[in-house]
């Protein structure tokens, strides 16, 4: 009962409380970036360093990547700028140019617009992660921490390095570190530097360590494991690793450290070191820690945002995309349609009212919605597979997929007109929603005391994005 009651007040509180909240200004403008102006003399210091890109917003499309550092805004400067004078600077004009530069290119033009929308409309990405409980199969945002150490090199210009190589290979484990250096080869080589064994300006180590803990006693303890962000196969994975300061050595069986160190080929001075020291829960292979962790630990590189651990955001979003905004005053308003859109091609004009979508009805207020929302996903909780169960971003737990046994049972209940479900097209192609698979939308609208019925067949947008805060 109490995590129902847990449940209710999230979603209240973290979904509905911002989704409806009413804007005093009639148009919401984002270029759909975050960044912090940067304290580390060896990357962009004093200037303002991108952390994180929205998939699909201006700033996406524009080219830019987090760990850029933005050198000037429509020719001016940034260096030495005030943070006040930074966001004066991006939010001046509607469209800006930056010079920006990164490891892969320095001082590169990029075109910088503003996306904005009225205040009072709600497109369906933002519905989208609204709704996310119809289906966390598809929308989720998952946090989890690393305990990576950084140690950034206060005197040297991570500019200057263009190039990399290895030290010797030793014959005792030589597969294993020829499969750590294959995979420090694709990840530097995408961050833009340039693999030359003859003329590197940068020598890559690694060091390593799987040993039983000393203070094992062989209690057996029910801790729960940590999810941690696999770049390759795009998912969140279960990993025998114990991340939690309150857990008792005693109960650990081992300890695993791994690191990796950037040395200036000349001076053999490090320049950056980066060391990760997990307790695990069971034996850990030494290639499998390496092949998931090489690229968590990289994104430190070359701009760390934390140096005694690293924060993780894993962002899923998978949903149906018509072009639609509504109006979150009454929401069966359709207050905007993006031009060439699906539901643009489709006829659908904005001013059109919307009386059901998929034959379900649309005439209830926000906070009907808002009420009849929580009210289904308590009453379905017993249709949760929880086998999995994890925490999300916003610290709620437990978070469940559906079960798959029950999946009949589940298309019932979102067909029931009660659950003011209409919303769950956005993941119609979700075979729990709509058992047919067939992904296509029919909107009943009223146009000028016209009655229409409309076939919509919508665009899938998948995005998949993992930022360090």
């Amino acid at each position: 009962m109490k995590t129902k009651k847990t449940l209710l007040l999230f979603i209240s509180l973290c979904v509905f409380g911002v989704t409806f909240a009413q804007s005093k200004k009639e148009y919401t403008c984002s270029r759909g970036l975050t960044y912090e102006i940067s304290k580390y003399a060896c990357w962009g210091k004093n200037q303002p360093i991108v952390l994180s890109v929205i998939p699909y917003s201006p700033a996406n499309i524009s080219g830019l990547e987090p760990g850029d550092i933005i050198e000037s805004v429509d020719n001016v400067k940034t260096t030495g700028k005030s943070a006040e004078e930074i966001r004066n600077m991006l939010e001046k004009n509607a469209e800006i140019v930056l010079e920006v530069t990164n490891l892969k290119e320095q001082n590169r033009e990029t075109l910088l617009s503003k996306n904005c929308r009225l205040s009072r409309s709600i497109n369906e990405d933002q519905l989208a992660s609204a709704y996310s409980f119809y289906s966390l199969e598809s929308t989720s945002n998952r946090s989890f921490t690393c305990p990576f150490k950084t140690i950034p090199g206060e005197t040297f210009d991570y500019l200057r390095y263009k190039s990399f190589t290895f030290g010797t290979v030793y014959e005792k484990n030589y597969k294993l570190e020829e499969f750590i250096n294959q995979q420090l080869t694709k990840v530097l080589t995408n961050k833009g530097l340039v693999y030359a064994p003859d003329t590197a300006s940068l020598l890559v180590q690694t060091f390593y360590s799987l040993e039983r803990n000393p203070d094992y006693k062989g209690e057996k303890k029910n801790i729960l494991t940590e999810f941690r962000y696999n770049v390759y196969t795009k998912k969140m994975e279960r990993l025998p690793i114990y991340y939690n300061v309150q857990i008792d050595p005693k109960n650990i069986p081992f300890q695993l450290n791994f690191g990796i160190r950037l040395v200036d080929r000349k001076t053999l001075k490090t320049i950056w070191e980066c060391e990760a020291k997990e307790w695990l829960s069971g034996s850990y292979k030494m290639e499998d820690y390496a092949y998931i962790h090489i690229p968590l630990i990289l994104m430190q590189y070359p701009y760390a945002k934390t140096l005694g651990t690293a924060n993780f955001l894993n962002t899923k979003k998978k949903y149906n995309f018509t072009g639609i905004s509504y109006n979150i005053n009454n929401i069966q308003e359709i207050i905007d349609v993006d031009i060439f859109s699906p539901a643009y091609q489709s006829g659908i004009k904005t001013g059109d009212i919307i009386e059901k979508i998929n034959g379900m009805k649309l005439d209830a207020s926000p906070e009907k919605f808002s009420k009849t929302y929580k009210k289904f996903i308590q009453n379905t909780s017993n249709m949760r597979d929880t086998s999995l169960i994890y925490t999300d971003a916003n610290g709620f737990n437990p978070c469940m997929y559906w079960s798959k046994a029950k999946y009949r049972d589940i298309a019932k209940a979102f067909s029931k007109q009660d659950n003011l479900t209409a919303f769950s097209y956005l993941f119609y192609f979700e075979t729990f929603i709509n058992p047919s698979e067939k992904n296509v939308l029919y909107f009943d609208i009223i146009r000028k005391n016209e009655k229409k019925k409309v076939r919509i067949k919508p665009t899938v947008v998948e995005v998949e994005a993992l930022d360090t805060f």
